[in-house]
């Protein structure tokens, strides 16, 4: 039912912690490691590649359950890679990559969009969207959208 789909999560009142603990009782093959790659020497390689993975994904609410799955690594060691790496964890990290690819959007909108019409393929709850967007960009989305309008 998930799908990699959160929205179908959030519509449904369960969050992603909880689907998580399911997955693992139900499914449990789908939080063994991944044997292809060493881990010691993994570590950049594959967050470069859920990297990837993510910005060909940004609008299709993947959740830490569908890393884990893509990566083959825990939440924990996914978070430390992420850390390491970029300096943020891999939620923050696509968050982050939402809000820019949204923000360019927002700066050569038509007159026929809104910020909800561009931001809701990204991110199902407006105002945790609007909050993330000000804490990053230091304006609200309405006022990039008003200025690319004057």
């Amino acid at each position: 039912m998930h799908q990699r789909d959160a929205r179908v999560l959030t519509q449904l009142g369960v969050q992603d912690i909880l689907f998580r603990h399911i997955v693992m009782m139900l499914r449990p093959e789908v939080f063994l490691s991944r044997t292809d790659l060493p881990r010691a020497t993994a570590s950049a390689a594959l967050v470069a590649q859920l990297c990837d993975y993510m910005r060909a994904n940004l609008n299709a609410g993947l959740t830490l359950t569908d890393l884990e799955a893509f990566s083959g690594l825990s939440a924990r060691s996914l978070q430390l890679a992420f850390k390491k790496q970029l300096g943020c964890t891999p939620m923050q990290w696509l968050t982050e990559q939402k809000l820019h690819v949204i923000r360019a959007k927002l700066a050569n909108a038509e007159p026929c969009e809104s910020v909800t019409s561009l931001a809701g393929a990204y991110f199902p709850n407006q105002g945790d969207f609007a909050r993330y967007y000000h804490r990053l960009f230091g304006e609200l989305p309405s006022q990039t959208l008003g200025r690319k309008r004057h």
